[in-house]
């Protein structure tokens, strides 16, 4: 077993957490796709405004999350590629298919892909999830460009090993602060200073300062959680407050986060959100290819009422949900099981002596 696939005792809050982000992001899409396809005064979801805090969760889970996987110490140039080889295993081939998708409607049909936006659909900077003033054929994957970024970071900083905390915090914050500053146009620029990065730098932080309370401070952690809670509310029903700043800057996305993990074992998490957070990558990437769709199939058929309208919400639902378990059981656990498993054989003979790596493959 080699230093960065040490297991890690599974976080259930994290899994929550994911359940509840993607399901957030999911409503968010089906109250637009209904903005557009119903009629004023039969919709349900018009207050609905706060689908962001989805993206929030996840950046500061992953801020959190990588650093808890990830052995301290300092690493050489292989150990360092096995981190990033791992992370594009986990993120790109799902992100690959559905875009390979996206562009083969493209190809065929351009109208129908990034029909609601007014900026060009551009092809290169898809595949890289390089950062550019047009959409990406699959647009939803805007937010793994924030996330590779971030392992790019981590991942160049493992090699400074006990001074990786300092540099790579100081780099975050100094790149925020230049960000609030200068207000950078330019994708790339905008990117790398984007108010965001505070999303992953709080999940980081979090994890070097008090990774060890982890499930030992129940109250504060349902403080935070209340107080997380009672922010985003206040985001649906006084969204042009004083309190805009904080929903800005993620803080009830980090409340919930930090909240929960304080508080790691305190609440029985039923199955089915489990399953949902387990399944919650496949979902966030299936539901954008699927609800056009599903949108059209409903409205080709049932009536444009409030009636109607409920029911496309439990249907849309339902079905990306349905869709993501597949795509996770079926698709996204195999062909990562598989690249991983190809990648580990490379990494051995490479990090072994020659004769060697066979029989630590038997043993690992």
């Amino acid at each position: 077993m080699t230093k960065t696939d040490a297991p890690k005792q599974t976080l259930y809050s994290l899994q929550l957490l994911r359940a509840v982000a993607v399901i957030l992001v999911v409503f968010s899409h089906i109250r637009h796709k209904q903005d557009v396809a119903a009629p004023l005064g039969t919709q349900w979801l018009d207050w609905f405004s706060i689908g962001e805090y989805g993206v929030d969760i996840f950046f500061v889970i992953s801020g959190f999350i990588i650093a808890y996987i990830s052995p301290e110490g300092r690493r050489n140039a292989l150990e360092v590629l096995n981190f990033m080889m791992r992370r594009i295993i986990r993120i790109m081939p799902l992100y690959y298919t559905v875009t390979l998708i996206a562009l083969a409607v493209w190809l065929v049909r351009p109208e129908m892909v990034n029909s609601s936006a007014p900026e060009m659909t551009v092809i290169l900077p898809s595949f890289f999830l390089w950062p550019t003033e047009g959409r990406f054929l699959f647009q939803t994957g805007w937010t793994l460009s924030y996330e590779m970024y971030f392992y790019f970071l981590f991942g160049l900083t493992l090699f400074l090993g006990a001074l990786q905390y300092r540099v790579l915090a100081s780099y975050l914050a100094l790149s925020i602060l230049a960000g609030v500053l200068l207000e950078f146009r330019q994708p790339v620029l905008a990117l790398v200073t984007n108010h965001h990065l505070a999303e992953f730098l709080a999940g980081y932080v979090f994890f070097r300062l008090a990774s060890g309370q982890i499930g030992q401070q129940v109250g504060l952690g349902l403080g935070l959680i209340a107080a997380g809670t009672a922010l985003i509310i206040s985001h649906i029903l006084m969204p042009g407050s004083v309190l805009a700043p904080l929903y800005h800057w993620g803080i009830p996305a980090m409340m919930l986060v930090f909240g929960f993990l304080l508080s790691e074992g305190t609440f029985k998490i039923p199955a089915l959100l489990l399953k949902t957070g387990d399944s919650s990558y496949s979902i966030y990437l299936t539901h954008a290819l699927v609800l056009p769709v599903l949108t059209k199939a409903w409205y080709m058929f049932a009536p444009q009422t409030a009636a109607s309208n409920f029911g496309f919400i439990i249907y849309a639902l339902a079905s990306t949900l349905v869709i993501g378990f597949i795509s996770y059981r079926f698709y996204e656990t195999p062909v990562g099981k598989t690249l991983n498993g190809w990648w580990k054989k490379k990494y051995l003979a490479m990090s072994q002596p020659k004769g060697t790596a066979s029989n630590n493959l038997q043993t690992s």
